[in-house]
């Protein structure tokens, strides 16, 4: 086959089977990531596994809609495998090329009729582009970054996990309505994944109408500052720590006590919590720290009991996919699953390079104790099943619409996943229902919880040793937006409640204040000023019939010499401003009033004064003898007084009014600065 014959989309994606050639084969490939004891590698194929098993025989025990598909769809069997995606976009696109470039596999010789996977967005988006160019329908049932959502560039790719957009709503809501916070510190490690959450969490922001500075969120905001950091696991650990640090830096200027950390797991997590915690800024009962699902890890966990991870993980939360993990559906599922466990278990074998692996080529997993376990470690098993269980539905639904025979069926990529989009049914994580338009799982048809991260005494006894376990402490079911508290949240420190100031610091207000000398050197001026002022005054009237104060008018002398010592009289309550005692509004009202009167009267009282010597000036150039008396034009003193008045009545008012609010507003929050 050419080049060019290769890229191009395949339109029969089904082949003959290898048991029966007159029944058609739908095989389905499984994208993860080989590595040691990878329980979601294993739970992932465990869980296709299944349905494809149950698609075979039309067992409907979790599925109704699978009832009987074995008799409706008699011409078309399934079958699937998972290959390496390998943590490499190279090598992950590589695997899925060999696959879908000329319509066989090198190993099996059998067309894949579809994928499930992978695991991670990055490789996701790689492998997503290819299969969308080939004509493969591709569904993930852990991948979650929005931007997959782009049917541009991935036309063939749909979920049955929800994206980040939901959750990250069901998130800033959590923060702003159950817990009343509004200043968050995000830490960022720079990956496609944990930017989708970051971006999805902004996006959120201004679809609540939370954003802050738009017209009347002077109260009802949410902000976010954020650090981006450089990550990875293959990352240099020096240069991690580096970048960690430089976070818990920011973090410490911003001054925030709420964090959420968005990172791909405990690689980057609990070296920023250790760093955290040197600092301060975590394990103290001050900061709290939240993340997102990746902190899954932790749970089960044993630390160190006392150690810096133990202090400051306690009582972190996080926020995950709630797939209705109880119930009798639910322990139906467990329970089968455990059956074909015990398959694999008694069907080991030794590959080529005599190493020990599972029937299918899966490497051996190390830990019995896994195949011994009655559930999922993961939720990602659940998403898996469905995915593999959509697919199928979907596959026999198109064959069913075309001629009974073997030789005539044809499943061509682009319809399968239209019919696959239209696809409703209750799976195992409830009801499975994707988006018409982008193929993402509708994120209000599952449930989100968030759990607490409380330490135990280890339960084999070592009490050097403590066992973190998560309690959910509050959920949001399917098809609502409102959180409902399942148990108390336990903060770090112990502590059961937030306290009026749980994202920010309280405001530390620190009278400044004066030593007792300069207090009494201001009031020794302040008299030396209203003994001048009253000696001039007295001068002023004694001597108003002189030529020279009458020629000064002395109304306007005397109005000044009045101005002058209402002003001085500010340096009272201004003084007492910064004296260690006990102050009132009135302290406040005092230095607004005399010192605007007094400047009002002072300038008003100068102003006429020079209007009347301007007039008399004016005059003398046409030589007119003018007579202006004191009524003409103290007009100017009369209404500048009248302005001030008024101005500090509506201050008084208002004031007087506002505290009221801030009162009531305060009662209500409970915080100063929702006020």
């Amino acid at each position: 086959m050419s080049s060019e014959n290769s890229e191009a989309p395949v339109n029969n994606l089904l082949t003959v089977s290898s048991t029966d050639d007159s029944i058609a084969n739908c095989h389905l490939v499984g994208l993860m990531p080989y590595y040691d004891d990878s329980t979601k590698l294993y739970e992932h194929a465990l869980a296709m596994d299944l349905a494809i098993k149950h698609l075979n025989e039309g067992d409907g025990s979790l599925v109704k809609e699978v009832e009987g598909l074995n008799e409706r769809c008699q011409n078309i069997e399934f079958s699937n495998s998972v290959i390496d995606s390998t943590f490499s976009q190279t090598e992950a696109f590589r695997a899925v090329d060999e696959l879908t470039r000329d319509g066989t596999t090198t190993t099996t010789s059998i067309r894949p009729c579809g994928f499930v996977g992978a695991q991670f967005s990055y490789l996701t988006k790689t492998t997503a582009i290819l299969t969308g160019l080939r004509g493969y329908p591709q569904l993930s049932p852990a991948a979650t970054t929005t931007a997959l959502n782009d049917k541009g560039e991935y036309p063939l790719f749909g979920r049955t996990v929800p994206d980040d957009g939901t959750m990250a709503e069901a998130y800033v809501r959590f923060f702003h309505s159950k817990l009343n916070i509004r200043h968050v510190f995000v830490i960022v490690e720079n990956d496609p994944y944990t930017l989708s959450i970051l971006k999805s969490m902004r996006d959120a922001i201004r679809k609540l109408g939370f954003a802050p500075g738009a017209d009347g969120n002077e109260e009802d905001f949410f902000y976010l500052e954020e650090r981006l950091v450089e990550g990875g696991r293959l990352m240099d650990e020096t240069k991690r720590l580096e970048e960690l640090s430089g976070a818990i830096d920011d973090l410490r200027a911003s001054e925030f006590r709420f964090v959420i950390a968005l990172t791909g797991g405990s690689y980057m997590a609990d070296p920023m919590m250790e760093i955290a915690y040197d600092q301060g800024l975590a394990g103290n009962g001050d900061f709290h720290w939240w993340f997102f699902e990746s902190l899954g890890d932790l749970n089960n966990t044993k630390l160190e009991r006392g150690s810096k991870l133990h202090k400051a993980y306690e009582g972190v939360g996080y926020i995950y996919y709630n797939p209705e993990r109880t119930g009798e559906r639910y322990e139906e599922f467990t329970k089968q699953s455990r059956a074909i466990k015990q398959e694999w278990y008694k069907m080991q074998d030794v590959d080529t390079n005599n190493q020990m692996v599972l029937n299918g080529g899966l490497p051996y997993i190390k830990e019995d104790e896994w195949f011994q376990e009655d559930g999922y470690v993961h939720i990602y098993g659940a998403y898996a099943y469905d995915a593999t269980i959509m697919l199928g539905l979907a596959a026999c639904q198109e064959v069913s619409k075309q001629d009974n025979t073997n030789a005539s069926l044809v499943l061509e990529g682009t319809s399968y996943f239209d019919t696959i989009r239209k696809t409703n049914f209750t799976g195992v994580t409830g009801f499975v229902k994707l988006d018409a338009t982008t193929g993402t799982r509708d994120g209000y048809t599952v449930g989100y919880n968030i759990d607490n991260m409380r330490p135990y005494d280890d339960p084999d006894g070592d009490d050097t040793k403590v066992l973190f376990l998560p309690t959910t402490a509050y959920v949001q079911e399917a098809r609502s937006s409102n959180w409902t508290t399942k148990a108390a949240y336990i903060f770090n420190g112990n502590q059961t409640e937030l306290g009026p100031d749980p994202d920010l610091p309280p405001v530390q207000v620190t009278l400044v204040t004066i030593d007792s000398w300069i207090f009494g050197f201001s009031m020794a001026l302040m008299g030396l000023i209203l003994l001048a002022t009253l000696g001039f005054a007295t001068w002023t009237i004694l001597y108003r019939n002189s030529r020279v104060v009458k020629a000064s008018q002395p109304p306007f002398l005397l109005l000044l010499c009045f101005g002058i010592a209402i002003m001085a009289l500010s340096m009272v309550p201004y003084s007492l401003e910064h004296v260690d005692i006990e102050h009132t509004d009135v302290t406040c009202y005092a230095m607004v009033y005399t010192l605007t009167i007094g400047f009002g009267l002072t300038f008003s009282a100068l102003f006429a004064k020079t209007f009347r010597v301007n007039a008399i000036v004016h005059s003398s150039v046409t030589f007119r003898r003018v007579q202006i008396s004191f009524r003409d034009y103290v007009y100017p003193v009369v209404i500048m007084f009248a302005i001030n008045v008024l101005l500090l009545v509506l201050l008084t008012v208002f004031g007087t009014i506002e505290y009221g609010y801030k009162a009531i507003s305060q009662e209500k929050y409970g915080r100063d600065d929702q006020v």
